[in-house]
């Protein structure tokens, strides 16, 4: 008579439930974890970092303002009255820039001289540069430009001779505006043109 194995009997098999439920606990740690995180904001709201000046070059002149950091030569800045406030009364929702950067390339020109000239302010602001006579008497300027989406505004290959500049030294000063408000910045350098 053959030896007989007993082999074990198979039970009637389960299914396996161990799975799901490292399932359903993973999902719930993950709802939970979101719902802290949503908790969190709603008491600690951040409001969005921004930069003091705004930064810009020649690859972004003429682009739109969308949402901004430089030095320039400027020395003195001067801000009108309560121009930072709205009709209302309420603090304007954008505070501008006083002008910044190189309102000329160069500070002693001939007439002829070709110029380049930057100003860097708040985007969508308006910025000028003006020029004064020694005497105070004649005041000749740049057109009016709106800074583009990094606060840049560039006048290229300008002459004195141009905007109607003359032989003697003229005082420069950029001026930018927005939504009622005023700042303006004065080169530390004036312009001298030769004849």
């Amino acid at each position: 008579m053959p030896y007989r194995v007993n082999k074990p009997k198979l039970r009637a098999s389960t299914p396996r439930r161990m799975p799901l439920y490292i399932v359903i606990v993973l999902i719930g740690l993950l709802a939970a974890g979101l719902g802290v995180a949503h908790f969190s904001r709603l008491f600690h709201h951040q409001s969005p970092v921004t930069s003091a000046r705004p930064s810009g070059s020649e690859n972004t002149k003429g682009e739109q303002p969308a949402g901004s950091t430089t030095s320039g030569a400027s020395s003195g800045t001067t801000q009108s009255g309560d121009n930072n406030k709205d009709d209302n009364g309420g603090t304007a929702a954008v505070v501008l820039v006083s002008p910044t950067g190189d309102f000329v390339s160069a500070h002693h020109v001939s007439l002829a001289t070709p110029i380049a000239s930057t100003c860097n302010t708040t985007p969508g602001a308006a910025c000028i540069i003006t020029f004064t006579s020694a005497s105070g008497a004649v005041t000749k300027s740049l057109a009016p430009e709106t800074a583009d989406r990094n606060g840049s505004v560039y006048w290229n290959n300008w002459t004195p001779k141009s905007i109607g500049l003359t032989a003697g030294t003229w005082h420069i000063r950029a001026t930018a505006s927005l939504s009622g408000q005023t700042r303006s910045a004065d080169d530390a350098l004036d312009l001298a043109v030769q004849p």
